[in-house]
């Protein structure tokens, strides 16, 4: 039982590590922010604010 409890304590200890190296590979950081993932939501959106814009402007052009 004393064996189960320290090896649930170790693996509780290596998640948060394995779980900063991949938020550190897409970009994100916890304690400041996510820059990245901002710019590139940002950028996603104004593609489609775009691409509604143009399907728009194309159904308006047609009647």
């Amino acid at each position: 039982m004393a064996v189960e409890g320290q090896r649930d304590a170790k693996n509780a200890a290596l998640i948060p590590s394995v779980r900063t190296l991949a938020d550190s590979k897409l970009g994100v950081d916890l304690f400041r922010g996510s820059a990245s993932l901002e710019l590139y939501r940002g950028s996603f959106l104004q593609v489609a604010a775009q691409r509604l814009q143009k399907r728009f402007i194309y159904c308006l052009s047609k009647e």
